[in-house]
């Protein structure tokens, strides 16, 4: 896990093509996908709830 600026840990999640960290403590996510980032990016931006459903149904899987 890498250091967020406010001080917080990131938490690394991937699914197919897709890799997000999160800071659960400021709520900052960086995304990397292969394909067109800045669209899913934009995305996450507007729905950021989608980060979590996406957890939740645990099509993004943690990464140790």
């Amino acid at each position: 896990m890498t250091n967020c600026v406010c001080g917080g840990k990131y938490y690394a999640y991937g699914g197919t093509g897709i890799k997000i960290l999160i800071c659960y403590k400021c709520g900052k996510f960086n995304c990397k996908v292969k394909g067109n980032n800045d669209q899913l990016t934009a995305i996450f931006i507007n729905e950021p709830e989608l980060v979590l459903e996406l957890i939740k149904i645990k099509y993004l899987q943690p990464i140790l």
